[in-house]
């Protein structure tokens, strides 16, 4: 085969094949289309960054603010608990004593009749 036959057949096949074409590529072009793209999904990526920064923040602030409505109503219930204890034991007192006002009384009665039933049973 002449060398010119074999030169077109060899080019015929570089310039069909995409792989290895490289005849009519603007190289400097590409260049700047790859670096403008990495460019762009480097800035994606910073703003989402930043976006997530924000969330986050905005979160833990949420959070926060949860966690402090939670404990002043525990602090509430428990002002509230304390409070009706007291009044428990007050109202108990008040009964105890009462009670024993009319205990003794009610005691002495008690013992007498004891005494009195018991006497004539056993004489």
């Amino acid at each position: 085969m002449p060398k010119k036959l074999v030169d077109a057949e060899t080019r015929r096949r570089r310039v069909l094949d995409d792989r290895q074409r490289t005849i009519g590529v603007d190289a400097e072009g590409l260049d700047r289309q790859v670096q403008e793209k990495r460019t762009r999904q480097e800035e994606q990526q910073r703003a989402r960054r930043e976006e997530e920064a924000v969330w986050a923040s905005s979160w833990e602030l949420v959070t926060e603010r949860a966690e402090r409505k939670a404990e002043a109503i525990r602090q509430r219930q428990l002002t509230y608990r304390m409070e009706l204890w007291e009044q428990i034991e007050a109202k108990q007192k008040e009964a105890r004593a009462g009670a024993s006002d009319t205990s003794d009384a009610s005691d002495a009665q008690a013992a007498a009749g004891f005494d009195a039933g018991f006497g004539q049973s056993h004489r």
